[in-house]
Parts: C-alpha cells; sequence; structure tokens
C-alpha cells in the first residue's frame, strides 16, 4: 500500500478539506490514488462552527431528526474545544432538545465570532 503526503502552507476550510477528502476516498477506493496523510494547519473558530453545523445538518439527512442529533451530542465538544465560552455552549448543545435549537446555538456563536474578528481588525 501507498501512502501520499501532503503538507499545506496556509490554513485550509473544514468545508474545503471535506470536500477534498471525500473525493479522495472515491479515488482511493476506484484505485485510482493512494491513501493520503494530510498535514494542515488549525482552521479558524469561524470554520470549525460552519464544519459543525454542516456535519449535523448531514447526519439529519442521513439518519432523521431524532437519531442524527442525538449522534451529534457526541461530537460537539471536538468541534467547540479551544475558543471562548467553549464550556457553557458545549453544555447548551448537548442538552438542546432539538437540532432547530442546536443551529440557533451554533449561528448565534458564529456571529459573535465574526463580530469579534471584525472588532480586532479595527483595533489594529
Amino acid at each position: 500500500m501507498n501512502i501520499d503526503v501532503k503538507k499545506s502552507t496556509k490554513p485550509v476550510k473544514y468545508i474545503d478539506a471535506i470536500e477534498i477528502l471525500e473525493k479522495r476516498v472515491i479515488d482511493v477506493i476506484l484505485k485510482k490514488k493512494n491513501e493520503l496523510i494530510w498535514i494542515l494547519e488549525h482552521p479558524s473558530s469561524e470554520d470549525k462552527i460552519q464544519t459543525c453545523k454542516r456535519h449535523l445538518d448531514l447526519l439529519i439527512q442521513t439518519r432523521g431528526e431524532r437519531t442524527g442529533t442525538n449522534l451529534m451530542r457526541k461530537h460537539f465538544g471536538w468541534y467547540i474545544k479551544g475558543f471562548p465560552g467553549a464550556a457553557p455552549l458545549r453544555q447548551s448543545l448537548v442538552t438542546a432538545k432539538d437540532h432547530s435549537d442546536m443551529f440557533a446555538l451554533l449561528s448565534g456563536t458564529e456571529k459573535r465570532l465574526r463580530n469579534n474578528n471584525a472588532e480586532l481588525l479595527r483595533a489594529s
């Protein structure tokens, strides 16, 4: 088995990385390309939130509302780790009653992060 190694020189958005890797998986299965180890820089907190929302959406589409939201509760910690207010947000997400509440919490966080980043840029 051959494995390719790729190192990105700049941050790669989660959404872009997922699309590239999804295509790569198909190529590996069809034996068109080798497996890949991809070394990435950490994406922004906004990218993490966007990817978390996409993951939730995909779980709901493939597993249904109840199962999708229950499965997603296990993943929130990985997405939310490492930025301001992570602990209370994670707690709110895992105790949210349905996917609408989860999306609202994630969207509100995404908006706050965007506003905070804009304020930091104006201050510099």
